[in-house]
């Protein structure tokens, strides 16, 4: 997704659940109650979750291409957002972590009559 003007990645890495895990404390559920607790921990634990996967990305995008100025999105970066900003890079933040990918939907080709030929 696009944010303050860049292409930004999430990616789930050892790296990143090594992270997360540190920042529950060794207890993924301790992270899944910090996003269900009240609206600023839970913000605040969206926008960790957020800078972690991007920087994964970052990180591997500089092993892949050696000359790659890693540029992540920050915790702090990530909170400068608009709320529809910040649910946007959240999910797709999640999707990283969860596996899944976008779809393209295939729009259906229009149907060409064929006439016949003299």
């Amino acid at each position: 997704m696009k944010i303050h003007g860049r292409d930004v990645e999430f990616k789930r890495t050892v790296w990143a659940e090594c992270e997360l895990n540190k920042y529950a404390n060794g207890s993924m559920q301790q992270l899944e109650e910090r996003l269900n607790a009240d609206y600023v921990t839970s913000q605040v634990t969206s926008a960790r979750i957020i800078s972690i996967l991007s920087r994964a990305a970052e990180m591997a995008k500089k092993y892949e291409e050696p000359d790659y100025e890693p540029n992540p999105l920050t915790e702090d970066e990530a909170m400068t957002l608009t709320s529809a900003d910040f649910r946007k890079a959240f999910t797709e933040a999640m999707q990283a972590w969860a596996g899944e990918k976008p779809t393209i939907e295939a729009v259906p080709k229009k149907s060409v009559k064929k006439t016949a030929q003299k």
